[in-house]
């Protein structure tokens, strides 16, 4: 299930979610002024959701590695429950970025079916923060604890 044991230090973690979450908020920015336009760039953002998806699958794996390594610790609230969990919330995202990239190929430009896209897309940014603003408040507890991971 795991693709990757690589475990990052805390503080490489924290730089790499504090670079997932500027990608999220620039491309935020970049889709609502990219989409005031008369013909919305579907091709350019199927290339930007790529680019997202392979980032945060590598993204996803360290966090994974990282939460693997502390069940196999024991440390406190590190259980296989919660890494189950992380790994099926990771996997959904990956796959509603697939489903999102079709979705831009099919769009065609002036339908409703393009509004649809592209409320789905910032709602999906909007889940996505959220998700990694989560994440960020974890790991800036656990920088917090004396041990740190």
């Amino acid at each position: 299930m795991y693709l990757s044991r690589e475990t990052l230090t805390l503080d490489a973690l924290v730089v790499e979610q504090e670079h997932v979450l500027q990608t999220i908020q620039d491309l935020s920015v970049w889709w609502a002024e990219a989409g005031t336009s008369e013909s919305p760039p579907f091709d350019a953002l199927c290339c930007k959701v790529h680019d997202l998806r392979v980032a945060l699958a590598n993204h996803f794996q360290h966090e994974e590695a990282g939460e693997h390594a502390a069940v196999e610790r024991g440390d406190a609230g590190a259980t296989q429950d919660h890494l189950d969990r992380l790994v099926r919330i990771h996997a959904l995202f990956l796959a509603d970025l697939d489903l999102m990239t079709a979705r831009l190929r099919a769009a065609q430009p002036g339908t409703e079916h393009e509004s649809d896209v592209s409320k789905a897309f910032a709602g999906f940014l909007s889940r996505l923060k959220r998700h990694e603003d989560e994440q960020m408040h974890v790991l800036r507890e656990i920088s917090e604890t004396p041990t740190g991971v």
